[in-house]
């Protein structure tokens, strides 16, 4: 609908981004156990198309109890461009994987990754050396390589340390 003025055109794009902010983003992870996640999960993904990295099986990690959890996969999907919850909501429900829920209480886990990096990092605990340390190169990259993740994860001051040593 044409709008009388460039003034009333600018007014209604700030409406409906303001409307819209915070409900889409690039990133979106999900939690998958190995007994209720689809034996073709990995096939489903790869037809999407939406590149996903998924950790390798946290079977050490344990609670603040010293109790030891379930074991479990983390993952992070990407987009190019932001997307909304349902669409990536669809996707985990797909292949029986738990999302956390779209206006998550304050204290409890996002459905989207609010740093891309630091949930990508997250999938092997590279920054959490109280937790149990797992294998990046065990990390199963679907839509992408374990190149595409290393790019992703890694930081400036990665490169500082290689060039040190060269």
């Amino acid at each position: 609908m044409p709008y009388a003025s460039k003034e009333q055109q600018r007014a209604a794009q700030r409406k409906y981004d303001e409307k819209r902010k915070g409900t889409r983003h690039r990133g979106w992870v999900w939690v998958s156990y190995p007994e209720s996640v689809d034996g073709n999960w990995r096939e489903k993904l790869v037809n999407e198309g939406v590149p996903a990295y998924v950790s390798p099986l946290h079977d050490r990690d344990v609670n603040a109890d010293g109790t030891k959890k379930k074991p479990h996969n983390h993952a992070v999907m990407l987009w190019d461009n932001p997307t909304v919850y349902e669409t990536a909501k669809a996707i985990s429900d797909a292949i029986g994987a738990v999302m956390p829920p779209k206006n998550p209480k304050p204290g409890t886990p996002k459905p989207y990754a609010a740093n891309v990096r630091s949930a990508l990092r997250y999938l092997c605990h590279l920054d959490n050396p109280e937790k149990a340390q797992y294998d990046p190169e065990q990390v199963t990259c679907i839509n992408a390589t374990l190149a595409d993740y290393y790019e992703l994860i890694s930081s400036a001051g990665d490169d500082d340390l290689i060039l040190d040593e060269i």
